[in-house]
């Protein structure tokens, strides 16, 4: 298990490129283009 990161206001992350289990998190390429379109407004 991970041990769970220091976080605070304002703290970069990487976007995990897989889900859960290597499961995909993205439904499809629509929901992927939204989350970077939404990321580039941050």
């Amino acid at each position: 298990m991970r041990i769970a990161r220091v976080t605070y206001k304002g703290a970069y992350h990487r976007v995990m490129n897989r889900g859960i289990e290597g499961k995909n998190i993205f439904a499809d390429d629509r929901e992927k283009t939204s989350l970077g379109i939404r990321m580039d407004k941050i």
